[in-house]
């Protein structure tokens, strides 16, 4: 049996980032010549934590790029996010028709709903549903080719949490497409 990122005690969770930079080290340790010495930074397992959980994390776009390479690295990023997320919104059934605009799963759902003063735009809903649910910080959107985009969440008014978005956006799609995960962390 597995257990989540939120069940942990603060003395597991500290633990756990002592065992992250220890995996770091060894992937430093794996030969890579260093960057700015003829070759690209490798991202290791503390970069990733470190972008899963730090909301503000810098280099994400390098990490997001490494991840939509490398699929041990994608691999590796998916666990991560599954033992740490306050909640995983599974892919939907194939049969599902049309853009998805609702999703609901371990006391969160996620509605998409267009403006009605701007018909360009779309308000993305977060509903805690459950009142001990610690508020997420980050939503984390993993298409069905594995591509992860990342998008810091900003503070819960009354257990919700709501940003406007061009319909357009990589974001609303990503939600409205039946084969994206989502992850809240």
């Amino acid at each position: 049996m597995t257990r989540t990122w939120v069940t942990f005690t603060a003395k597991q969770k500290a633990l756990a980032e002592k065992v992250f930079d220890a995996l770091s080290t060894l992937d430093a340790l794996g030969g890579e010549e260093p960057p700015g010495e003829g070759r690209e930074y490798r991202i290791g397992f503390a970069d990733l934590y470190d972008y899963a959980v730090n909301p503000e994390c810098p280099g994400g776009d390098e990490v997001e790029r490494a991840i939509g390479h490398d699929e041990k690295l994608r691999e590796d990023f998916h666990r991560l996010l599954e033992k740490t997320s306050l909640c995983r919104f599974p892919h939907l059934a194939a049969a599902s028709s049309g853009p998805v605009t609702t999703r609901e799963w371990e006391g969160f759902r996620i509605h998409l709903r267009g403006s009605h003063a701007e018909p360009s735009q779309v308000y993305i809903q977060i509903d805690l549903l459950d009142p001990s649910s610690p508020p997420p910080k980050a939503l984390f959107v993993i298409g069905g080719e594995r591509q992860c985009r990342k998008h810091p969440l900003p503070e819960a008014q009354e257990k919700t949490i709501q940003i406007l978005a061009d319909a357009e956006s990589d974001l609303v799609k990503a939600l409205q497409d039946n084969k994206t995960e989502v992850f809240l962390r």
